[in-house]
């Protein structure tokens, strides 16, 4: 996905910049950049993948502009990235056909993770996936949500990447964690589960930490990785 085409609607030009800055470094092609004015031609002409959009425009309402995608382009998925920030803002962007709702100011590892997760869905080739950064310690929901892990949280999560769909047992989560001492690991792996799993319930979504009797646990849906702690 190195070579992914992105479109940048913003109208602050200092943002923008930095915008375009961080998606030229990250790999991303950026294909399509507007200030809000006179945008929406452009945009549906455009052969971006996804589109980095600002809601409060000069010139049109970003959820103007949303409806016209998902009317136009279904193809493009959006990323909203906007100073409004209230659960009512969310909820209404979602919506309207948001792929992912971030509000500003955001770190760019975390919009790198929400767009390339977004585009692996809009692309169609894939189920939806949670997606696990492990650079960024930020796992992305199939509706480019975000939570951020904790380093210990982070290798826990990588260890159920690398089980696919089977089990993972106590053991290999607990190695996961830097425990080779079975009595330390043991007083330790409960709680660190429930720390997990209360952060996820918190998105709202499916329980995803799953017990499975006599062979340890595993992740509730499609997960990937990307990246590498260092």
């Amino acid at each position: 996905m190195a070579n992914l085409r992105c479109a940048v609607v913003e109208d602050e030009a200092s943002l923008r910049e930095d915008l375009l800055f961080f998606l030229d470094h990250a790999g991303f092609s950026v294909v399509f950049e507007s200030d809000g004015y006179d945008v929406l031609p452009g945009l549906l002409g455009s052969t971006a993948e996804v589109v980095i959009l600002d809601l409060g425009l000069p010139d049109i309402d970003g959820l103007e502009i949303t409806r016209a995608l998902r009317t136009q382009r279904p193809d493009m998925a959006i990323v909203m990235l906007t100073a409004r920030s209230g659960p009512g803002d969310r909820l209404l962007g979602w919506r309207e056909g948001a792929d992912a709702y971030l509000v500003k100011p955001v770190e760019f590892k975390e919009l790198e993770a929400v767009i390339r997760s977004v585009a692996r869905r809009a692309g169609g080739s894939m189920e939806p996936l949670w997606t696990l950064d492990e650079q960024a310690q930020l796992l992305v929901s199939p509706r480019g949500r975000t939570v951020r892990l904790s380093a210990l949280e982070t290798a826990m999560v990588a260890a159920f990447c690398e089980g696919v769909e089977a089990p993972v047992s106590g053991e290999a989560l607990a190695s996961a964690m830097g425990e080779d001492e079975p009595a330390r690991a043991s007083n330790r792996l409960p709680a660190a589960l429930s720390r997990l799993r209360k952060k996820l319930e918190g998105l709202d979504e499916a329980r995803l930490i799953v017990s499975v009797r006599g062979e340890g646990y595993r992740f509730g849906a499609p997960l990937s990785r990307r990246g590498s702690a260092s």
